[in-house]
């Protein structure tokens, strides 16, 4: 027997090692991974950052999905209102009944017009904030939108009728700590009062 055939021996056994202990890494990750809920902070987070891969998105909601997933009591209907909106999380009717979405993920806030021609979809979609981190609460008070973002609260003029924003959106909180405590900052029925 030569020399080099125990470290070949020893270098193959090695490798197998190795592949088994990944095997099993990937394998304990899937499993935590189809366990955890989907709107899990740290899985947004992620993707968010573009680190995961976008096959891992949960598939697109269907009208036909919709009707197969939820249960409703008698006399209440559910229905598909608007497909494409990903990551969709704070939602906030404005007086006109537009609807307000924040778009963590995306860092972007949506207007969906309301469903004004009754087809049972909304008439019309534009964003009305772009560039933010991770917003989550929304909330319309005298003239303005506050926007609650991971890490502060920032606001910008707002008219509901014309589903308009006018002017600079400042901060008006910052600083906030990250990590999923304060995303809810603004939409939670405690008052923000100008200056």
């Amino acid at each position: 027997m030569a020399l080099g055939d125990p470290m070949r021996r020893l270098a193959r056994w090695g490798v197998a090692v190795g592949v088994v202990f990944l095997g099993l890494v990937l394998l304990v990750a899937s499993i935590v991974w189809m366990t955890i809920p989907v709107n899990a902070p740290w899985r947004s987070m992620l993707q968010q950052m573009s680190l995961l891969p976008s096959w891992l998105d949960p598939s697109p909601m269907s009208s036909d999905r919709v009707e197969a997933q939820l249960v409703v009591a008698d006399g209440y209907g559910v229905s598909l209102f608007a497909a494409g909106v990903a990551d969709a999380r704070g939602l906030r009717v404005t007086a006109a009944g537009d609807m307000l979405v924040s778009a963590p993920r995306d860092g972007r806030i949506l207007l969906l017009d309301a469903d004004r021609d009754g087809d049972g979809s909304f008439d019309g979609r534009r964003v009305l904030l772009e560039d933010l981190t991770r917003p989550n609460g929304l909330d319309v008070s005298d003239g303005y939108l506050y926007v609650g973002e991971e890490d502060g609260v920032g606001r910008i003029a707002f008219d509901p009728w014309s589903g308009t924003t006018d002017g600079e959106y400042p901060r008006i909180i910052d600083g906030l700590p990250r990590g999923g405590c304060s995303r809810a900052a603004a939409g939670q029925g405690a008052p923000l009062t100008s200056p």
